[in-house]
């Protein structure tokens, strides 16, 4: 009996051996990459904002238009790609819910039941049930660095959403400025057909009546066509460019209507939110994004280590049978066993080893991606500082420069009307002026994107 009891002992001793064991994780623990970081924006001493603390998550309400506000709504609820995000993120939770239930042992029951009859017993029946448990144990750490990676691709996921959302609500800001200019562009195209048509008509009749050459009735014709091809152009842009908002609303085709009151030269320009460098590494959801797809690819490092390695698996079973259903009680015979599985790799050729040097050069093309993605924002928000600041200053002058042609059109018209000069001068006057309404109008709304533009490459405030 006690050499029995020894001899148990020592098979306890073996089978739990691995147990302790547990603790050990191979492979190399994450660690943040080092990038560099300015101490300021290059640009941001240029809008007397410097170091505004944070951004409004909802930054679109800063333009003060209602529409956009009820368009980004419709977005957010709506928008397709949006979903499909949101879903990879329920996935991407449940894979690493699934991963972490790995750490954990197995329990399964199983039964039968036999019927049997012959001449010589009758009938027999037999009945089993057996409940089992089987636990991979995580000696070298291959399952929690699983685990892990599972983590980081579920929060590489969220930040994935959440850059999805933000590109989506820039989408349809960028978009509906683009509505609100060609809209007024076709406003100044259908004034200026109307004006246009009046000069014509004054222009025929004077050629009719011999005051004015053959040559100054086909220029005012040609204007007037001029001015009725931009109304074709302009109607065109704001078809296509509103089919283009449905699309990213998730929605059938239909027309949007703006505001009558609120056109693109009176949509509020908001402050300049730029904030300090540092912040844009937990801002930006594309540069968290990819922060933890390097933290996946170092937990796979482990993984790939950790195949080099026995793995162990303890097994083990037991239950009930009987020959009668009624019978089954505690009278019954009653059989247990158990089993500790080790597997070794011997000879695979190099396949584990290069696995892990596989995984090394994944781990390495993550952090120079997530080094770029940084470099990319600092570029962006550089770029979209600068763009803001130079289309005030231009904004500014074509203001003026806006006047200055306005007024030349209305003193060539009336020189011509005096007989002091030719319609070649009132032609070039008024192209002047309708090439430079339509050139500041896009101004506007290249401002407006370019704020827009800014407020993405800051990451929006979803993260402050």
């Amino acid at each position: 009996m006690k050499s029995q009891a020894k001899t148990y002992s020592y098979f306890l001793i073996i089978a739990l051996f691995p147990v302790t064991l547990i603790g050990c994780m191979v492979g190399p623990n994450f660690k943040s990459p080092q990038v560099n970081v300015p101490d300021r924006y290059l640009y941001d001493s240029l809008s007397g904002t410097a170091q505004n603390p944070a951004i409004d998550s909802a930054w679109w309400k800063n333009f003060g238009d209602p529409k956009l506000d009820s368009l980004i709504k419709i977005a957010i609820d709506s928008n397709k790609n949006l979903s499909i995000a949101l879903s990879r993120v329920e996935q991407a939770r449940l894979k690493a819910r699934s991963a972490r239930a790995d750490l954990a042992p197995s329990l399964d029951i199983s039964g039968s039941a036999s019927w049997e009859h012959t001449e010589q017993a009758g009938w027999t029946q037999n009945y089993t049930v057996q409940p089992s448990i089987s636990w991979t144990l995580d000696v070298f750490g291959k399952l929690r660095r699983m685990s892990q990676s599972a983590k980081a691709d579920w929060l590489a996921s969220k930040y994935g959403y959440s850059a999805t959302m933000l590109s989506l609500l820039s989408e349809v800001a960028t978009n509906y400025f683009s509505l609100l200019e060609y809209k007024r562009n076709l406003d100044i195209s259908r004034q200026t057909y109307r004006s246009r048509e009046i000069s014509f008509a004054m222009i025929d009749s004077s050629f009719k009546y011999g005051k004015s050459s053959g040559l100054d009735r086909r220029q005012a014709e040609s204007q007037l066509q001029t001015a009725a091809a931009a109304i074709s152009q302009y109607e065109r842009a704001v078809a296509q460019t509103t089919l283009t908002i449905n699309s990213l609303l998730g929605e059938n085709p239909h027309p949007i209507e703006t505001s009558h009151s609120l056109t693109i030269e009176n949509i509020t320009i908001p402050d300049i939110p730029s904030g300090i460098p540092a912040s844009l590494l937990k801002r930006r959801p594309d540069i968290m994004q990819a922060y933890q797809q390097a933290a996946s690819a170092s937990a796979q490092i482990g993984v790939a280590v950790a195949n080099r390695f026995p793995s162990f698996a303890l097994t083990g079973a037991g239950g009930v049978a009987s020959e009668i259903v009624k019978g089954i009680s505690s009278g019954n015979p009653v059989a247990w066993g158990g089993k500790v599985l080790i597997t070794e790799p011997l000879l695979n050729w190099g396949n584990n080893k290069r696995a892990v040097e596989i995984a090394r050069e994944t781990y390495k093309q993550t952090v120079l991606q997530y080094e770029q993605t940084v470099i990319n924002a600092f570029s962006e928000v550089e770029q979209s500082l600068s763009a803001i600041q130079t289309y005030k200053q231009q904004i500014k002058k074509y203001q003026a420069l806006l006047k200055t042609v306005n007024d030349i059109r209305e003193m060539t018209t009336q020189l011509y009307a005096a007989g002091s000069t030719d319609y070649l001068q009132v032609l070039d006057a008024e192209r002047t002026y309708f090439s430079t309404q339509i050139q500041y109008v896009q101004l506007l709304s290249s401002q407006l994107a370019a704020y827009t533009t800014l407020y993405m490459a800051l990451g929006g405030g979803l993260y402050e």
